[in-house]
């Protein structure tokens, strides 16, 4: 599986914490890319970096929400 297919499934289940990270992971940091294969992604769902991960989605999910808004 790549992290395309990972993200499509997190769409069809609606699962946004998922979508959130993959976006995040892609996008923002660029350390994957969506050809990736899943193990590169299962290396960031690591219990380690649950907590360090979490407050980086935090901040970046308030980014994107200021961004649609237009502020």
């Amino acid at each position: 599986m790549t992290v395309k297919d990972w993200y499509a499934e997190a769409i069809k289940f609606n699962q946004y914490a998922l979508i959130l990270l993959i976006e995040f992971l892609v996008y923002e940091k660029a350390v994957l890319k969506m050809t990736d294969q899943e193990e590169k992604l299962l290396f960031y769902l690591q219990p380690k970096f649950h907590s360090r991960m979490n407050e980086h989605l935090k901040i970046y999910h308030t980014k994107i929400q200021l961004e649609e808004s237009g502020i």
